[in-house]
């Protein structure tokens, strides 16, 4: 994320980042929204401590299970709740 609060568009090893293309990819009907304010959050988390998400999808995954591999990075686990990704710590 950057500071304004807009994510990033080109390549990144932020997994704030990665969850967000993961979302926006991912044409799901059920998923509407993110929780921006737990993305921030954990973004700021994993800039603090230097944690990258430098995965690679080698083989096919569902929706919840990438965000599970890249929410690894920062000991967050995601949740959907009424259409909108959550995520927990």
């Amino acid at each position: 994320m950057q500071p304004d609060g807009s994510f990033v568009t080109d390549k990144t090893r932020n997994p704030v980042n990665a969850l967000v293309h993961l979302f926006n990819t991912s044409n799901l009907d059920y998923l509407t929204d993110l929780d921006h304010s737990r993305l921030q959050y954990l973004n700021d988390i994993c800039a603090s401590r230097l944690q990258y998400f430098d995965g690679v999808f080698d083989n096919q995954l569902t929706f919840i299970d990438a965000a599970k591999r890249i929410l690894d990075v920062g000991f967050a686990v995601p949740s959907i709740e009424w259409g909108k990704l959550c995520l927990l710590y």
